[in-house]
């Protein structure tokens, strides 16, 4: 495998899936009171992940390998949030349950295409992905910001309108779709304009949520901030595909990179904060380096999202390794914050 694709493959179906499967497992826990999976499942779980990711290394059957036991890992993931909607019986929750089902489809479908040969079909599906990733950003947008934001200043929390949650389930999913077939001439056009209207409905549902007070609480401007760069991002990716061969620099991949890492990473970043405090009983103040390691992941993107723009080389791998570096750097202050929290008992 190229690095370019292994580059892909691990970041959205090794990284991202462990990481919307840690979200989904408490989040269903606590949306329908039912326990998801701990202790010896959990573990199961984990293993199975590391397994697909050593897998890939294996000569030849490697990718194939891979391939199993991540599909293995997305049923199991499945079986154990089923249980707990069945056992509480509120079916809007199979939802999410289904995005994840599709994300796993996404996962087979590029893999089967690298296998054929079809880098560019593969292309296509990762863009599609990520879209996908986009539907559960806006989710959290919508259900989680505005009750951390009543939460934490004792104000009542911001109802969504159900047409703006209806757009912010639907449109990603659509956008997946008009990935998967660009082919077609109408289909990419069309995307780009669903793309806009994604974009606008975000801005509304954050606009609704706003308050001044965000900025004074790292532990929400940085989830605030990552729903900005998705905003971004996602008709900067959809365009910049739309337009892929008519300008001189890739325009979607400064969308990939606006919605990965000023996305997702930054959310990521500020949901293991958020809970790895909350779960162990601390208060939920960021550390002292945690707000640098907000600020240093949303560099990181702006740097990255900028390098195809540079059209010198050395200029550009310089953004380029400084952009990996403050990534790096993100990650390991939350390592030093918390590393030892995860082997000492709950407060």
């Amino acid at each position: 495998m190229l690095d370019f694709y292994w580059h892909a493959h691990e970041m959205l179906y090794g990284f991202v899936p462990a990481i919307m499967t840690g979200f989904l497992l408490t989040a269903m826990s606590n949306w329908t009171g039912y326990v998801t999976a701990r202790k010896g499942r959990l573990l199961g779980l984990v293993l199975v992940w590391l397994m697909a990711r050593i897998a890939l290394y294996i000569p030849t059957l490697g990718l194939k390998c891979s391939l199993g036991l991540s599909l293995l890992f997305y049923v199991l993931v499945i079986l154990c949030l089923l249980h707990a909607v069945i056992k509480s019986r509120i079916w809007a929750h199979l939802l999410p349950i289904v995005v994840f089902a599709l994300y796993a489809g996404s996962h087979f479908a590029y893999v089967f295409c690298l296998l054929n040969r079809r880098s560019l079909i593969a292309q296509d599906y990762m863009l599609a992905t990520l879209c996908l990733v986009v539907g559960m950003i806006s989710v959290i947008s919508m259900r989680v910001l505005p009750f951390f934001i009543a939460r934490r200043f004792n104000l009542r929390q911001v109802l969504i309108p159900k047409l703006s949650n209806i757009l912010g389930i639907c449109l990603p999913l659509l956008l997946a779709l008009g990935m998967v077939f660009s082919k077609y001439p109408v289909v990419l056009p069309l995307t780009a304009v669903l793309s806009i209207i994604f974009s606008f409905n975000l801005s509304y549902i954050l606009f609704k949520q706003y308050t001044s007070k965000i900025w004074t609480e790292p532990m929400l401007w940085v989830l605030y901030g990552a729903l900005i760069f998705a905003m971004i991002g996602t008709p900067v990716l959809v365009l910049g595909r739309l337009w892929q061969f008519d300008l001189p620099f890739k325009v979607y991949d400064m969308g990939v990179h606006l919605i990965t890492l000023g996305g997702i990473a930054a959310m990521t970043l500020g949901m293991m904060t958020r809970s790895t405090l909350g779960h162990t009983g601390r208060s939920l103040q960021a550390p002292k380096l945690m707000p640098w390691a907000f600020r240093l992941v949303f560099l990181a993107a702006l740097l990255r999202a900028m390098y195809p723009l540079t059209l010198d080389y050395f200029w550009g791998h310089m953004w380029w390794h400084m952009s990996a570096t403050c990534f790096i750097l993100a990650f390991c202050f939350f390592l030093y914050h918390f590393a030892l929290v995860f082997f000492k008992k709950s407060l």
